[in-house]
Formats: C-alpha cells, structure tokens, sequence
C-alpha cells in the first residue's frame, strides 16, 4: 500500500503506456545513481542540477544511490540535510570510492561526457540553455550563467529519461536524446545564445491557487 501512495503517478503512467513500456510492472525495483563531474558541480547551475534531479528521482525510484566527488562535500552535507526533512529515506543511498556503473539501470550525471556503453543519461545547462545527451555525443561544459529555471529544465528532462530507461519505453513511442540543446528564452533546439541574464530582483503580484506538481514549479 505504502508503494502505491508514494509513486503512484510514476506507477500510473507506466500503466498507461501499456505495451510501449516492456518493464512497467517492475521499474521501481531497479537501481538507479545520481553522480556528476567535479567541475560542473563547482558552479551554481551544476548543484541545482544535482539537487533538483536527487529530489525529482527520489519520486520515481525505490533504489537510489548517490555518488559525489570527494571535492564536493559541501554539496553532500547539503544533499543529506534536504534528504533528512524527508519522512522515508529507506531509497536513498550515499555511496563513495570506486563502484561499478554496469551495477545499475540507468545513470544520471551533471556534467559532460557521454557513455554510450552505459544506460548514462548526462545534462547540464548555461543561462536559458538546457542540454542534454543520452548517447554517444557528449555536451558543452560551459555553465558560467547561473540561471535556476533552466537548471529545473534540465533536472526534469534529464529524470524523464531515467524514467524512459527504467520502464524500457519502446523507441517509437519516446526515443532517448542524442546531444540536446533547447532554449528557454526562444524555445528552439540547437542554440547557442545564452539569452538574457536574470535580473537580480523580480516584483511579483500575483495570487497562485494550487501548489500540485505545475504549481511548484511556478513558484521555482
């Protein structure tokens, strides 16, 4: 019972993809990792991108290991303290020194390099850019302009295709992405610009009623 309340969105939808998704019955039994590159992880929208995709995965996976450079303690100690106000973190799992990648179904990493010999799913983003690559190409590791939203951008792109990889979503229903790039300032693919810079203030008057899973990320 205690399944079914806390992933049951991720267990409906597997539901309902039916016989494009050949592992629906069985994807939260699967292991995943969430690791990174140390220089990405050094600058603000690489820890968003670790810290949004930790929080969206530990919504869709029952076996979660993470695993971070030795040079990034404090984004460990930050990610334990955000785990910690969590009520069950029986998924979680902080690993450390040299494992093995082949262990786990599918990987998630804030960085640059691809590993098309491993279910890798690598992302990053630079100001209004998201990148992203699940195969062989591997992705720019400028990430100089902090921008929140477009790291949210990336975190979720890149969880959806842990998902795509956990329930072995069949390619003519969702194929992975190869060496991504979206805008969020223009909406299309393989640009270059970075897009304006957020200004450091932002007034808002607005009445938000709802904070379901759109409403959040509204708010963000």
């Amino acid at each position: 019972m205690d399944k079914e309340l806390t992933f049951s969105r991720p267990l409906a939808t597997a539901r309902r993809l039916g016989e494009d998704a050949l592992d629906k019955h069985c994807f939260l039994e699967k292991k995943v990792l969430l690791t990174g590159e140390t220089e990405i992880l050094s600058t603000e929208n690489g820890k968003n991108c670790f810290i949004v995709g930790m929080l969206l995965l530990f919504r869709i996976c029952r076996n979660l290991s993470i695993l971070l450079p030795a040079e990034c303690e404090d984004l460990l100690n930050k990610s334990k303290l955000i785990l910690h106000e969590k009520k069950n973190l029986s998924n979680i799992q902080f690993v450390e020194g040299k494992i093995e990648f082949k262990d786990y179904d599918a990987i998630l990493n804030i960085g640059t390099k691809a590993r098309p010999d491993l279910p890798w799913t690598v992302i990053n983003s630079n100001g209004w850019l998201i990148r992203i690559s699940s195969g062989r190409q591997k992705i720019s590791g400028v990430c100089t302009q902090n921008n929140p939203i477009a790291t949210l951008g990336a975190a979720s792109l890149g969880v959806t295709e842990i998902f795509k990889r956990l329930i072995k979503l069949k390619e003519i229903r969702g194929r992975l992405l190869e060496s991504l790039t979206f805008s969020l300032d223009s909406y299309t693919c393989n640009e270059n610009d970075y897009g304006p810079l957020l200004p450091s203030n932002i007034p808002i008057d607005i009445l938000l009623v709802g904070a379901g899973a759109i409403g959040n990320g509204v708010i963000y």
